[in-house]
C-alpha cells in the first residue's frame, strides 16, 4: 500500500468468529514510512479490513475506483475504509 508520509494506516482482521466489531478481533496498525510505503507481515487466513486515517497536511483521500487503471486508483472510500479481504 502506497499513502503520503506520516499516514496511520490499520489493518482489522475479523478472528475466529468471522465478525468485526467483537472481543476476537485482531488489530494491527503502521505508520507510513519516508516514501509512503507500509506492509503486515505473517498474516493468517482470515477476514480483513483496511483503514487509512491521520493524513498529513492537506492531503485528502479520493473517490475508490476511479480511472481505468486498478493498479493506482484508490480502493479506499472516502472514509478511508476499504473493501474487505479475504485471506
Amino acid at each position: 500500500m502506497v499513502m503520503k508520509v506520516g499516514a496511520r494506516v490499520t489493518l482489522r482482521g475479523a478472528g475466529h468468529d468471522g465478525a468485526f466489531g467483537t472481543a476476537d478481533d485482531v488489530v494491527r496498525t503502521q505508520i507510513t514510512a519516508s516514501a509512503g510505503y507500509c506492509g503486515f507481515g505473517n498474516l493468517v487466513a482470515d477476514l480483513y479490513k483496511v483503514t487509512v486515517d491521520n493524513l498529513p497536511g492537506r492531503v485528502e483521500l479520493t473517490q475508490a475506483n476511479v480511472g481505468g487503471n486498478d493498479n493506482i486508483d484508490s480502493d479506499l472510500n472516502g472514509d478511508g475504509i476499504g473493501c474487505i479481504l479475504v485471506m
